[in-house]
């Protein structure tokens, strides 16, 4: 099942297998005879292409689509629009909060690129990063989630929240 950690003695074949399917997927994904219809129901926050969860957010700051928030697949690195004001596992909006490492006076004075946002949502307890264009214009989900493990380890010390994102190149005890 998505994000779990495997057999001990197969966990380091698993990143290699991850990125396998990965390459799979993304050869597979562009040969679809038509783009997938946006899912709907319970099935909003899954891939509309391969069925897996995001691996994070992704806020465009482009004129045409600023501000637009986009999930990204971490398998086959597909994108489908979702609503900003919603908690991607819940799909409540009153108690989301966006938590990141750096201050939020040193974020907003100097524009760290590097900041990577939970977006936390206070009804179900679960959280998925979110990257942003306006702060980092080459910002790429799935690296990009690596690079801020810090802010996961961080979370989950608090055992507040439990991440919701899926990287299939990340091995997570279970």
């Amino acid at each position: 099942m998505a994000g779990e950690a495997g057999e001990p003695d197969m966990r380091g074949l698993m990143p290699l297998v991850a990125a396998a399917l990965q390459v799979a997927w993304l050869r597979l994904v562009p040969t679809l005879p038509h783009a997938p219809k946006r899912p709907q129901g319970e099935l909003r926050a899954l891939c509309p292409c391969c069925g897996s969860p995001p691996v994070a957010s992704l806020v465009e700051s482009d004129p045409q689509s600023s501000g637009v928030r986009y999930l990204q697949c971490g398998l086959c690195a597909t994108q489908w629009y979702f609503e900003r004001s919603l908690c991607t596992l819940c799909e409540q909006s009153g108690k989301l909060d966006y938590l990141s490492l750096a201050p939020e006076a040193d974020a907003a004075a100097v524009g760290d690129p590097g900041v990577a946002q939970a977006e936390a949502c206070g009804d179900c307890g679960g959280y998925l990063k979110l990257f942003s264009r306006a702060l980092d214009a080459d910002a790429e989900p799935l690296a990009d989630d690596l690079a801020s493990l810090a802010l996961d380890l961080l979370l989950g010390e608090e055992e507040r929240y439990r991440r919701s994102g899926y990287n299939p190149l990340l091995i997570v005890e279970g």
